[in-house]
Order: C-alpha cells, then sequence, then structure tokens
C-alpha cells in the first residue's frame, strides 16, 4: 500500500535525514521539522540501512518488530505475578484486539513503539520498586522516558510523572521522589534528551523548538479545544475506547462483580496497575481530540487486570452467558463469512480469487479440529480466529485497496512527474498544496529533497503548481500533471518560458 495519514511523514523526515547526510536536524522539504525529535526516524533510517531498501515495507517493518517486542515484553512481564496462562492470553488479546490486528498493525506510525517504551516505563517502576531498588527504579524509568520523548516528546513525561506519583503515593514514600535516587535518574534524561538539543543547537538554534513541542501535546487537549467538544468527549470516551480495541474490553463487564474489584486491590502488582491504568488515562479522557492509537500502552494493564480477575475468581455466569457466547458465536460468524465468501463477493474484483479461497479453508481446518477437540479453550480458539481472519484480510482487503483506492493512483503520478523532471531541478512554489506521501515519492524517485521557493530565477529548473492558479504565473510550459491528495488536488510539473 502506498503511504496512509502520517506514516508518509515519518517516511519523509527519514528519507531528507538519509539524503542530506543531517541526522541530527530534521526536515521536510528542506525546512526544520519540531514536530516531533527524530528517535523513531533514527529506527527507520536503520532499518532502510540494514536492507538497503527504501520501500514502503522497509518504513514499517519497525512498527511490526516493535508490536512483536511489545507482546513478548507483556508475557515476561506477567508470567511470574499472574502466570503463564494469563501472561500469554494478555499479550494475544493486545496484539489481536480490533484496531491493531486490523489497522495499525500494518502503518508506519511512532505510537506502538511509544507505547512498548511507556509499558517498559511503568512495569520498571514496579519491577524494582516492588524489591526497593530505587536507584534502578528511578534509572531504568528515566531510561525509558527519556527514549519515549526522544520519540514523541512531551507526553512520555506526563507518563512519567504521573506512574512515579502513583507508585510513592500509593506506597507512602512519598519522600524517595526528594532523594539522591530521583536525582540520578533526573540526570539519565538531562543527559540523553540534554545532550541531542545541545547537539542540534550547535548548527540550528532551539528557537520555537520548544514551544512547538508543547503546542503539539496540547492541541488535542481540553486546553485547545472548546468546553462543548470536552464534555462531550468525556461521556464518549469510555464508549470509543470500547469499541476500538473489541472483543477482548468486553472484559471490563467483569468489574460488575464486587468480588473481582476487591481481587484487583488485594495483588501488589494488580494494584499498582488499576492505580497506574486509572491515573494516567484521565489525561486522554479529558482530551477531546485524540486517536485510538494514543491508547495503546493501557491495554496490557487492562487485559492483564481482566484476564487475572477471570481465571482468579469464579466468573462462571460471566464466561457462560455473556464472554463464551460472544467469543464462538463471534468466531463462528466470521468462518461463515470466509466460507460464503464466493457468493457474496465479486470475484472480479480480487485477483486469484480462487487459490486465496482454497488457502483460506485449508487455514480453517485445523482451527475447527482443535475446536472439536479442545472446546474448552475458546479463548485461544477465537484468537486463531482473529490471526486466520486477518490472514484473509491480507489476501482480499488489502490488494483491493491497493488496486482500487485513489492513493495507488496519487503514488504514481507522483513517481512519473520525479521521472519527468529527473534532469532538472525541481522545486515547489509556496502556496502549492503538496501532501507528504507526494513528496515521498517524488524524492525517492529523484534521489534529491524537494524544497519550497517563493521566487522563479532558474529558468532550467522544474516547478511544481497548482493547475488551478496557473493564471497567477508567468507563462510556462506544462511537462506532467498529476494529482495529491489533499482535497484531490492537480498539480503541474512545469518549466517557466
Amino acid at each position: 500500500m502506498p503511504f496512509l495519514l502520517d506514516e508518509a511523514t515519518r517516511a519523509n523526515v527519514a528519507m531528507e535525514m538519509i539524503l542530506s547526510g543531517d541526522y541530527l536536524h530534521p526536515t521536510i522539504n528542506g525546512e526544520f521539522y519540531i514536530n516531533k525529535p527524530p528517535l523513531f526516524n533514527w529506527i527507520q533510517i536503520l532499518f532502510v540501512k540494514i536492507f538497503n531498501s527504501d520501500s514502503e515495507l522497509i518504513f514499517r517493518l519497525p512498527v511490526i518488530a516493535s508490536l512483536l517486542l511489545f507482546g513478548l515484553t507483556i508475557y515476561l512481564s506477567l508470567k511470574r505475578e499472574f502466570g503463564r496462562t494469563v501472561a500469554f492470553l494478555s499479550s494475544f488479546a493486545v496484539i489481536t484486539s480490533g484496531r491493531i490486528l486490523f489497522y495499525d498493525s500494518f502503518i508506519g506510525l511512532i505510537d506502538i513503539s511509544f507505547s512498548w517504551l511507556i509499558y517498559l516505563l511503568i512495569w520498571s517502576v514496579y519491577y524494582f520498586g516492588i524489591k526497593k531498588q530505587y536507584y534502578k527504579l528511578f534509572l531504568s524509568a528515566y531510561f525509558f522516558a527519556s527514549l519515549a520523548f526522544l520519540m514523541k516528546a512531551l507526553p512520555s513525561l506526563v507518563f512519567l510523572g504521573m506512574t512515579l506519583l502513583v507508585w510513592f503515593i500509593s506506597r507512602k514514600e512519598i519522600r524517595k521522589l526528594f532523594s539522591l535516587q530521583h536525582i540520578a535518574g533526573f540526570a539519565i534524561l538531562l543527559v540523553m534528551v540534554g545532550g541531542y538539543f545541545f547537539l542540534y543547537n550547535i548548527e540550528n538554534p532551539l528557537d520555537n523548538y520548544f514551544t512547538t513541542l508543547w503546542t503539539e501535546s496540547s492541541k488535542r487537549t481540553f486546553i485547545d479545544n472548546n468546553i462543548w467538544e470536552s464534555v462531550k468527549h468525556i461521556f464518549l470516551f469510555p464508549l470509543q475506547f470500547f469499541y476500538h480495541f473489541l472483543p477482548w474490553t468486553v472484559l471490563i463487564l467483569l468489574l460488575l462483580w464486587k468480588k473481582n474489584r476487591i481481587t484487583l486491590w488485594e495483588n501488589e502488582l494488580s494494584r499498582f496497575f488499576s492505580l497506574a491504568f486509572l491515573f494516567n488515562i484521565l489525561i486522554y479522557w479529558a482530551s477531546p481530540a485524540i486517536y485510538a492509537r494514543y491508547l495503546f500502552m493501557f491495554l496490557p494493564l487492562l487485559f492483564g487486570l481482566m484476564f487475572y480477575v477471570l481465571f482468579k475468581n469464579d466468573n462462571a455466569k460471566f464466561v457462560r452467558f455473556i464472554f463464551k457466547p460472544l467469543l464462538i458465536g463471534a468466531s463462528g460468524l466470521l468462518m461463515v463469512f470466509i466460507l460464503i465468501s464466493p457468493l457474496i463477493a465479486n470475484q472480479n474484483d480480487y485477483e486469484y480469487f480462487w487459490i486465496k479461497y482454497f488457502i483460506s479453508i485449508t487455514l480453517i481446518l485445523p482451527l475447527l479440529i482443535f475446536t472439536k477437540r479442545k472446546a474448552q479453550n475458546y479463548i485461544l480458539i477465537s484468537m486463531g480466529a482473529l490471526l486466520l481472519v486477518r490472514i484473509v484480510f491480507n489476501f482480499y482487503v488489502i490488494p483491493h485497496r491497493y488496486l482500487h483506492s485513489s492513493f495507488l493512483h496519487q503514488k504514481n503520478g507522483a513517481i512519473v512527474a520525479g521521472v519527468v523532471s529527473n534532469s532538472d531541478k525541481l522545486y515547489v512554489l509556496e502556496g502549492t498544496r503538496i501532501q507528504h506521501a507526494s513528496t515521498f515519492y517524488l524524492m525517492r524517485q529523484r534521489k534529491d529533497i524537494l524544497r519550497f521557493t517563493n521566487t522563479i530565477e532558474d529558468k532550467n529548473s522544474c516547478y511544481i503548481i497548482e493547475k488551478e492558479k496557473r493564471g497567477e504565473y508567468p507563462p510556462h510550459i506544462v511537462l506532467y500533471e498529476f494529482e495529491t491528495r489533499i482535497q484531490a488536488t492537480k498539480l503541474c510539473v512545469v518549466m517557466f518560458e
């Protein structure tokens, strides 16, 4: 698939670093980009160098790697306290939750990697805190917070501060927040984050950098949104959270039973996870302009807690009348949908339809055999069904989007524009709307940074202008016309006479 959403922005920054050789100062169209620090871009560059490729797949691989490491971290961190079963199911619940499995797991954005670091931060506070190893607690927490800051800036400090407060206040050890151990941890942040900004400032002043970071972090909160939107979000947020991470958010209904709430408070880890979840999520609960991908770090906390009480207590009624029928029913419907797909799908819209259908049916058989022999493992069966549906999704939905969406047309247009202008310098005239995906494909084709300019001085260069604004410019020759994603705006590659 061509780049979607903000992943073109991330890829652009990485590509311009590679082309310029400047890995300290992120740019887009040759202009300094200060909305995000560059750690995620450095990781993308590492993958580009390792695989010697700048395809979309390579820019998305860091997300896939982060998701697998996220899942492994959840399992390893929970298995000792909650047991292997809870740890395994919590890990796979995160991976197979609807929003991640069918959307964010194949889009090259920061959020899964960032969420993994935040979860490591939260876990390190518990792991070393319960052992009273305070130097290790603060050093590890600030280390992961520093990495997260270099990826997404200020939100990492909010998670750090809130998690430390939750731990030490709940443990009645608030004095530790004013200790030498805490100063040592802060020194890690100073060295890692301060060191980057010191190096950045050598060649480019930090003017407006921190103002921009604050704006990027606060623009989605109640600070920069009207009261009505904030109030409406407070009521809608729980429903949105429940919807995006189905089917496993159904486990939240376990909290309707008082015995389960009591159980969460009796265990050290479950109590800390409960407090860390509640107090950290308040920031997003009060922020009306957020996306579901900002909430991934909360999933291992929530699913770990819910699977823990599911197996710890007798929840037979919940399992018998709600959870098991829902999972088995949904899994059955998904399998039936796959089986009857030849009857409801236009087969001409899909390449190799019957080969893919045969493979899909072949994959259903072992799941059916497992269901017959191990029906009591209904959660594993449902997770297997979700993973199978994702494979079918890969077979049919993604190729269909690739062939029939406007994104491929826009990608190919930008590539041809790069070919047409390849022997000349190419600029974008100021005021021209061009989406970052178009910029990326032009740069990848030309192996040159696409810069903006407000002057027409070089008659041997090519320029990109908007088609509807051609009358505003001096006489010119149109070499090629293509479309960018911003309101399907038509752009022209021109040479001025």
